[in-house]
């Protein structure tokens, strides 16, 4: 009988002791759980400021930094020129814009070809002009003129513009 009124007093200390130990353990679940929250409503707090640029707050565009903005699927550019079915650019069908050439350039380059590109050879004696291409050059204040004349190698007949 004093065996079993010993194990029952054990007993009771054991459940005292842990009932104790979770108290403790609830206390500081608690503890851990406030200190979760606050620091979740920090990050919340520091997202929200990273998001933040000169479109969506008060901040000057030059607090952006150099960072290139994201262009969004549904900027209004974007809307009206898809509602208008146009593309970026020059529409088909608009009149190009171009300079035409001068009928005297200030000055005349010849660019003749010293080797053929087809078998290498030699056109320093140009067998005839097989064709010409003429650009025009326009830096501002002079204006060139440049002549590409083609020839034909004897050896393989093939024609080779001047560089």
């Amino acid at each position: 009988m004093f065996a079993l009124l010993g194990l029952c007093w054990r007993q009771q200390q054991e459940i005292g002791r842990l009932t104790q130990e979770r108290a403790e353990l609830d206390e500081r679940n608690r503890a851990l759980i406030a200190e979760r929250d606050q620091f979740k409503q920090q990050s919340e707090e520091l997202s929200r400021r990273l998001g933040l640029y000169s479109g969506n707050s008060s901040r000057p565009p030059s607090s952006d930094g150099l960072k290139r903005k994201r262009r969004t699927a549904n900027s209004p550019e974007r809307e009206r020129r898809k509602h208008l079915g146009r593309r970026p650019g020059k529409q088909k069908g608009a009149a190009g814009r171009y300079l035409l050439p001068v009928a005297n350039p200030d000055r005349v380059v010849e660019l003749l070809p010293s080797f053929c590109e087809k078998c290498s050879a030699s056109l320093l004696e140009p067998a005839g002009e097989e064709g010409m291409e003429k650009r025009q050059v326009l830096d501002l204040p002079p204006r060139k003129g440049w002549r590409r004349p083609s020839t034909e190698a004897s050896s393989c007949a093939a024609a080779t513009a001047g560089m």
